[in-house]
């Protein structure tokens, strides 16, 4: 047995209602904005493929018209997501009600952790099994309610 193995373990255990409390706001924090980024880029990204690829077809009409049509079909869908997100706002209440679900979580996260960690027997299993249960609800709710409804939409679109 390597001397640093038990260290790891007591490591996370002493660690684990720490880390538990801040992963949720961390990844809310982090999470949103990659999505945000992405959004527009693998369409970008198609949209110039394709023109590329219609530099390669000058030869032939019938290719060209097919990928003028497939381009022009892209471009109003990508222009029409891109008008979209200009005209977003932040829904404050829905922001502020994952920032409390997130802290509110966590901390709940950290005191069945904390508590599992002193408890020994069945009850210390139970403590855990809860306190993994309610992390990932916790996560659940906070990435699959609060995250997607972020922003308002102006009407009509």
């Amino acid at each position: 047995m390597n001397a640093f193995e038990g260290v790891e373990m007591n490591w996370f255990l002493n660690n684990a209602p720490v880390l538990s409390s801040v992963v949720v706001p961390i990844l809310l924090a982090v999470v949103r904005p990659l999505m945000d980024r992405e959004s527009g880029g693998r369409a970008l990204r198609l949209i110039k493929s394709q023109v590329k690829l219609r530099e390669g077809l000058q030869g032939s009409e019938k290719a060209l018209a097919e990928l003028d049509d497939l381009l022009s079909l892209e471009m109003t869908v990508y222009s029409a997501k891109m008008r979209s997100r200009l005209k977003r706002k932040l829904d404050f209440p829905t922001v502020m009600a994952a920032i409390v679900l997130s802290l509110a979580g966590g901390g709940i996260s950290y005191s069945l952790l904390t508590a599992a960690n002193y408890a020994t027997g069945w009850l210390g299993t139970v403590l855990w099994v809860t306190a993994i249960a309610w992390f990932i609800f916790v996560l659940l709710i906070v990435f699959a309610g609060a995250i997607p409804n972020l922003f308002k939409y102006e009407e009509g679109e």
